[in-house]
């Protein structure tokens, strides 16, 4: 990633709403990504996270991402979306591989690979399953923060529910 990086605590662009949860998020999503990202971001990344709970810290944590790996700051709002389990919500196969198009870069988010429609999959450059997080992770979250925990603290932390 060029320039920017949420891993260094003095860093307060496009921050304002960044929370412990949302942070962890980011950790995951750039973990999953990183080995994808050599000549730029997947097109279409599917990132599919450990609960439903999860998604919304998800969603928000895919757009810091893809802002910094695209060098994009401000109001500019990358192409990330959450799957939504209800018709009345969810865009069509179709739609959202065009807007993926459009965007250039773009991160879908879902609960389960099986929400996501066999021809989206196939559109998609990489399906990143999000694992419980590490010690590593939890550990930077706490400290970016100003938090020291001990690996009592990242155990109990890894085997709680998202919420």
């Amino acid at each position: 990633m060029r320039g920017r990086s949420l891993w260094a605590p003095d860093n307060t662009a496009d921050l304002a709403d960044l929370t412990v949860p949302i942070h962890l998020a980011y950790c995951q999503v750039v973990a999953a990504l990183r080995h994808h990202a050599g000549a730029g971001p997947p097109n279409l990344a599917i990132v599919v996270v450990p609960t439903v709970d999860a998604v919304d810290s998800f969603v928000s944590a895919s757009r810091l991402y893809l802002r910094q790996v695209l060098d994009q700051h401000g109001y500019i709002e990358p192409f990330v979306r959450a799957l939504k389990s209800t018709k009345r919500d969810r865009l069509t196969e179709l739609e959202i591989q065009r807007r993926a198009a459009e965007a250039g870069k773009s991160i879908l988010i879902c609960s389960s690979v099986d929400e996501v429609d066999e021809e989206l999959r196939l559109f998609a450059d990489v399906i990143a399953v999000i694992p419980t997080p590490t010690a590593h992770q939890i550990g930077a979250t706490f400290r970016r923060y100003g938090h020291a925990i001990t690996s009592a603290d990242e155990e109990m932390i890894r085997s709680v529910p998202w919420t």
